[in-house]
This record gives C-alpha cells, sequence and structure tokens, in this order.
C-alpha cells in the first residue's frame, strides 16, 4: 500500500514501463504492472516467512545460550 501512495513510484513507472512497451498499448503497460505488483509480493512473502522462520530459532534457549557464549 505505502508504494501506491508514493508519488516517486508512480513517477518512476509511468517513465520507465512505457519503454518496455509496445506503442499505443495500454494492456502492455497494465501486464507490466501486475508482474511487478507479483514479484513484489512474491518477494516481500518470502521475506516474511524467512524472518519469521529466524525469529522462532532465535527464541529457542539452545541457540540463545550459544549466541550468548560467544
Amino acid at each position: 500500500m505505502p508504494r501506491l501512495l508514493n508519488p516517486k513510484v508512480g513517477l518512476f513507472f509511468l517513465l520507465v514501463a512505457p519503454q518496455y512497451a509496445r506503442p499505443l498499448t495500454v494492456g502492455s503497460v497494465l501486464l507490466l504492472g501486475v508482474i511487478d505488483a507479483i514479484v513484489a509480493t512474491t518477494w516481500l512473502s518470502a521475506l516474511t516467512v524467512g524472518v519469521s522462520t529466524m525469529s522462532i530459532k532465535f527464541t529457542d534457549t539452545t541457540v540463545r545460550l550459544r549466541l550468548s557464549a560467544r
């Protein structure tokens, strides 16, 4: 949601996306927008799962003892 409200991101997309789209086709620009949204969602989901997994591992007492022993 913050990306939608950020004017710099919108301006960047409006300036860069048409260079990769066929002239006078709105559909190809929309397709690039959908691809960008899918890539961002995939990346942020993977990051969330990774951070959640590491959080669970770092709260384990064995890992805490090993980290504090160093």
